[in-house]
């Protein structure tokens, strides 16, 4: 799922942010048709309404070292499988990825968060909100 989280601007919860899904399958689609917009003027567009993009930091968790492509992603190269991550590679915002859990074999699983371009102060709060929040924060994967 990618979520877009929109800031309340509230003084007494300075990060109290609302989340809106954008897509309950993303692995099915690039960014473009994600959040709708082109990657040339949507990063802009969209977040002229919303303050931080969370989505998966990857579509897999994690593989064994060694591997440049994950197991069931044959069919792509050592880039293309990284479609959360490689749009904002060109756009340049600013992203960071935060522990979002682990998944059943205890490995763990990223939540990429990405700001427009210049809001590093909001997305580093964010970041260590998440990491502060973190129940599970000196848990090492299996």
């Amino acid at each position: 799922m990618i979520v877009a989280i929109k800031s309340r601007g509230s003084a007494n919860r300075p990060m109290g942010m609302t989340a809106t899904a954008c897509s309950r399958n993303p692995g099915s689609a690039r960014y473009t048709s994600v959040i709708g917009v082109s990657i040339n003027a949507g990063p802009m567009a969209f977040f002229e309404a919303y303050d931080i993009l969370a989505t998966p930091a990857l579509p897999v968790t994690a593989f064994d070292v060694g591997r440049n492509i994950p197991p069931g992603h044959e069919d792509r190269d050592a880039v293309s499988w990284v479609y959360y991550s490689y749009p904002f590679n060109l756009t340049g915002q600013p992203a960071v990825s935060v522990n979002a859990g682990f998944d059943a074999d205890g490995l763990p699983v990223g939540l990429q968060l990405v700001a427009r371009s210049f809001a590093e102060e909001t997305l580093f709060s964010l970041a260590t909100a998440f990491e502060e929040h973190d129940p599970e924060l000196d848990r090492r994967p299996v």
